[in-house]
């Protein structure tokens, strides 16, 4: 795959070409459904199972952050809120 002008303009130690793997699975509902990962690992010290997990818990983990983030937003909000109305 080609890497944009534009990346390598901001980080000139980037190659020109990368390459990348796509790690293809069944949907675990719809088995018939085929889902993939496009990924850099491209070594082959990374089984297909091993890198799935890997990817699963890194999007698991994001998604507690992200869900943390706007709860706490959330929070502020509505702190910033409460404190609007004392002063009414």
């Amino acid at each position: 795959m080609d890497v944009s002008q534009h990346a390598r303009k901001q980080e000139p130690s980037l190659p020109e070409k990368w390459q990348a793997r796509l790690a293809l699975y069944p949907e675990s509902e719809q088995p018939n459904h085929i889902k993939g990962v496009l990924t850099s690992l491209t070594d082959s010290q990374y089984d297909l199972q091993s890198l799935l997990d890997v990817y699963f818990e890194r999007w698991e983990v994001e998604g507690y952050a992200r869900a943390s983030e706007t709860l706490h937003s959330a929070r502020t909000k509505k702190t910033a809120q409460i404190k609007d109305r004392s002063y009414e």
